[in-house]
This record gives structure tokens, C-alpha cells and sequence, in this order.
């Protein structure tokens, strides 16, 4: 049986990876975080859904959401579970800082552990989302690149749509709204987005947000990243040259001084 296995994982892993969620890799670490940044009681939606993430690289979501049961003790399957459930349990508790791991450690079911930090830690949404609104409000360009600035207010954005996302209409008037409702708020929210990435510019970009705000209709976010871009790249250009001229010019002085004296 054993022997069976380990010829269905090396098919498997011939054939372009593994996708039973039981296997595990010799290369997996129980120890290991698959985290960049651990959960310390605060961030856990941030966290959690990086955690998401790479347990679903690793085929191994579904032991924490309850796609994957545990086996009954005397199945056939009870020691591959067991023995993958452990996995995942520890690499939860690797992506806590210390403190945390050791609160929950006593916790030996994946499903019960992720159950019990989400019933915990999760209760209200109210502390993050004013924490990314002031996020948000405070973040500007300051020293950051065009592409670093946008992207970190586009990480804001993203995090603030999964804590409160648009409501689902459930009476059924949206199915026969010819206003085209739905796509207004969406355009009111992309020009809040804009005006934003525009408001946190550096002052040397006041000229090219004068001149987004007087095009009719406004232009998207995504359209306007891609103009002040383009400005970024010319101002480098300028002051590359401008810093030529000068070494040059500096050059020639220096030589001209140094004829002059014999």
C-alpha cells in the first residue's frame, strides 16, 4: 500500500505537481511561516488571507474550511489526514508570533484552530476599516515612485472592498433598472480613487492635476496613473540633462580658468 502511494506521488509529481491534498512534501516544514508578516492579534484579515493563499498553493484549503473532513480513526485514510491536518496546524501556528502560537497550541484540529482564531479575532470589521481610512487619508507620494505610491493606495483600496464590499441587491429591482444605477456608483467611486492619487502628488505635480481635472468626462484612475507616469519618466530625462549642462558647463569653466593663468 505504501509502496502504492509513493508511486502515485511520483506520477503525480512527473505529471506537473501533486493535487492530493494529503500529500506532503518532504520538503514541507511544519516549522516554517507562510507569512511574510505573522498574525499578532490585529491584522487578522490581512493575515488571513495571505494564510488563504498559500495553503491553497498548497492544495490544503480545504482542511480549514471544511472541504475536507476529518476521517473516522479506523479509515483507511485516517493516518494521511491526520498526518496533513498536523501540517497544517503547524504552519498556522508558524505564522503567529510566539505568544499567540502558544495561547492556541493546545488546538490540534486545522478547522477548529482556523474556526476559533476567525470567532475571536474577527467579530467586527469596525477597528480595520477606520484604521485603512486613515491609512488611506495619510498616505502620499512624499519620496515614493509613481508606480510605489499607486500601488500601495491600490493595496488600501483592495483590503477596504474585501471588510465592505458593495451590497448584493435581493429584492430584484436591479434586474430591471435601465439608469444604469450600479455602473454610476461605480464611476462616484473611481473618481474618489482619483481624486486621492491626485490630492497625495508631490507639489511638482500640481500642473498635471490641473490639467486631468479640466478633461470632460474625467479620466480613470488606471488613465491618470498612466499620464503622471509618463510626466515621472520625462522629469528624470530633464534633470539628467539639466545635470549634464551643468557638469559641462562646470567642465569648461574649470578649463578656461586654468588657460587664463599661464
Amino acid at each position: 500500500m505504501e509502496t502504492d502511494n509513493s508511486e502515485n506521488s511520483t506520477s503525480q509529481s512527473n505529471n506537473g505537481g501533486n493535487f492530493d491534498p494529503y500529500f506532503v512534501s518532504s520538503s514541507d516544514n511544519p516549522t516554517s511561516s507562510l507569512v511574510d508578516v505573522v498574525f499578532n492579534g490585529m491584522n487578522f484579515v490581512r493575515w488571513s488571507r495571505n494564510l488563504k493563499r498559500s495553503l491553497i498553493a498548497k492544495n490544503k484549503e480545504g482542511f480549514i474550511n471544511g472541504e475536507i473532513l476529518k476521517a473516522a480513526v479506523n479509515h483507511k485514510d485516517y493516518p494521511k489526514w491526520k498526518r496533513a491536518d498536523f501540517m497544517v496546524v503547524s504552519w498556522i501556528l508558524s505564522s503567529m508570533n510566539s505568544e499567540l502560537a502558544d495561547d492556541f497550541g493546545y488546538i490540534d484540529n486545522s478547522m477548529e484552530l482556523w474556526k476559533e482564531l476567525a470567532k475571536i479575532f474577527c467579530q467586527s470589521n469596525g477597528p480595520l476599516i477606520y484604521q485603512l481610512n486613515k491609512e488611506i487619508d495619510n498616505l502620499d507620494q512624499e519620496n515614493l515612485s509613481i508606480v510605489t505610491y499607486y500601488g500601495k493606495l491600490k493595496k488600501l483600496w483592495y483590503e477596504m472592498q474585501n471588510l465592505r464590499a458593495f451590497p448584493t441587491c435581493t429584492c430584484g429591482a436591479l434586474n430591471t433598472c435601465s439608469c444604469m444605477f450600479l455602473k454610476k456608483i461605480a464611476e462616484f467611486e473611481e473618481e474618489d480613487k482619483m481624486m486621492k492619487f491626485l490630492h497625495g502628488l508631490n507639489g511638482g505635480y500640481e500642473g498635471t492635476a490641473t490639467n486631468v481635472l479640466s478633461i470632460d468626462p474625467l479620466p480613470s484612475i488606471n488613465r491618470v496613473f498612466v499620464i503622471t507616469q509618463q510626466i515621472e519618466k520625462q522629469k528624470e530625462v530633464n534633470n539628467m540633462t539639466n545635470e549634464a549642462t551643468v557638469l559641462s558647463s562646470s567642465a569648461m569653466a574649470a578649463q578656461t580658468h586654468k588657460g587664463g593663468q599661464f
